[in-house]
C-alpha cells in the first residue's frame, strides 16, 4: 500500500518524546518539507543550516524519531556537515505552515492530502519538487491553484544510510506558478530567493512547463534505461545499445511535446545533446529509478515514461519504445526482481 503521513495521535510516549527534538526557531515563516527521502532530507538540512524555521514531515514514526534524535549528516564535496531540523510523523503536532514543500514521489500525492490540510492556513503556499509533469490537480482540494508553485530541480542526492545523505551534485532549481497571476509570481520570486539564500540555487519563471518538459526529457532518456541495465548515468553512453534505446525514448517524448505545443527552445538534435550532456555531468550517479529498483521500492515509471505513453495516446503519436519500457519496469517491480 502507498506510504502515507500518519495524522493519528499515538500513545507511544517514547516515540512522541523523540520526535521534533530541536526547538522551533522564533522568527521567520514556517516551512514544512514533506518527504524524508534523500532530496527531502537534503533540502531540510540546507534550510536548517540557513537558520530557517523548517520541519521535516515523515511518514514513518520510527524514522522520524531517529532523525529527530540524531539529525542528518550531509556528505558533500567539501566534507560532511550536520543538520538537525525538527522532524515529525504527526502533522497535528505542528502549527499551520506558510510554505509546504512536497518531495514525496508523485504516486504518493493522494496519501499526503490530510497532512496538507492540517498544515495549511489561508495564505499557505505549496511548492512541488517532483519528477514528471506535476500540476495543481492533485492539491487543488487543499489550496487553490493560485497558491501552488511548481519546481524543477537539478540538485542530486542519495541516501547512504538512514540519516546520512550524499549530496551528489548542485544544479539550478526553477520555480514557477501553477497558475500565473501577479501575486503568484511574486511568491515564486520570494520562494526562489529564499532557496537561493539557503545555498539551493534557484530562479523564478513565469512559465514552468518548458522546464518541466526539459527535465522530463532527461528522466525519460536515463531512468528506465538505468533501472533495467544497472548502468550509472554516464555509463549509458559507453554502450551503443543503450544509446540507441535512449535516443528512441527521447525522440518519442520530443514528438509528444511537439504535438502538445510545448516549446522547450531546443530542436530534437539539441534535446538529444542536452540529455547526453546530463549523462556526462552526472556520470557517477545512479538515477532515482535505479536506486528504487535496487531497494525493491515502487518506481516512478508511470509518471515519467508512462506520461509519454498517455499523452502519445491522447495526441495520436506512436510511442512503442516508451510503452515497452513501462511494461518491463512495471513487470520487474511486480515480480520483485532486483538487479
Amino acid at each position: 500500500m502507498p506510504e502515507s503521513i500518519d495524522s493519528t495521535p499515538k500513545s507511544n510516549k517514547k516515540d512522541r518524546r523523540e520526535e521534533l527534538q530541536a526547538p522551533e526557531r522564533e522568527s521567520g515563516e514556517r516551512i514544512a518539507v514533506i518527504g524524508p527521502g534523500a532530496m527531502g532530507c537534503l533540502l531540510a538540512a540546507f534550510l536548517w543550516k540557513a537558520g530557517l524555521n523548517v520541519t521535516l514531515v515523515d511518514h514513518s514514526r520510527d524514522r522520524a524519531g531517529r532523525l529527530g534524535a540524531s539529525g542528518i549528516t550531509i556528505i558533500g564535496e567539501d566534507g560532511p556537515w550536520y543538520a538537525r531540523p525538527r522532524v515529525t510523523a504527526d502533522p497535528r503536532r505542528l502549527p499551520p505552515q506558510d510554505l509546504i514543500v512536497i518531495m514525496v514521489k508523485g504516486f504518493h500525492n493522494h496519501s499526503i492530502l490530510e497532512a496538507l490540510t492540517l498544515l495549511s492556513h489561508d495564505e499557505t503556499h505549496i511548492l512541488t519538487l517532483q519528477n514528471g509533469l506535476s500540476g495543481p490537480g492533485d492539491f487543488q482540494g487543499v489550496v487553490p491553484a493560485q497558491r501552488i508553485l511548481i519546481g524543477v530541480t537539478s540538485m542530486g542526492a542519495n541516501v547512504e544510510s538512514p540519516g546520512r545523505v550524499h549530496h551528489a551534485g548542485t544544479g539550478p532549481t526553477i520555480v514557477g506558478p501553477a497558475l500565473f497571476s501577479t501575486p503568484s509570481m511574486t511568491k515564486a520570486r520570494e520562494t526562489a530567493r529564499l532557496l537561493s539564500d539557503s545555498g539551493w540555487p534557484s530562479e523564478a519563471v513565469e512559465e514552468i512547463a518548458p522546464y518541466q518538459w526539459k527535465k522530463l526529457m532527461v528522466n525519460v532518456g536515463i531512468n528506465a534505461v538505468t533501472a533495467l541495465t544497472c548502468l550509472k548515468n554516464g555509463e549509458i553512453l559507453e554502450y551503443p545499445q543503450a544509446v540507441k534505446l535512449q535516443e528512441a525514448l527521447v525522440t518519442e517524448a520530443y514528438q509528444v511535446a511537439q504535438a502538445q505545443g510545448v516549446e522547450m527552445g531546443m530542436d530534437l538534435k539539441e534535446t538529444m545533446e542536452f540529455v547526453k550532456g546530463v549523462c556526462v555531468a552526472t556520470g557517477p550517479n545512479s538515477s532515482s529509478m535505479l536506486q528504487d529498483r535496487l531497494s525493491g521500492r515502487k518506481t516512478e515509471i508511470e509518471r515519467i515514461n508512462g506520461a509519454i505513453v498517455r499523452l502519445g495516446q491522447k495526441y495520436g503519436v506512436p510511442v512503442p519504445v516508451n510503452d515497452a519500457l513501462v511494461e518491463l519496469v512495471t513487470l520487474n517491480t511486480r515480480l520483485g526482481w532486483r538487479p
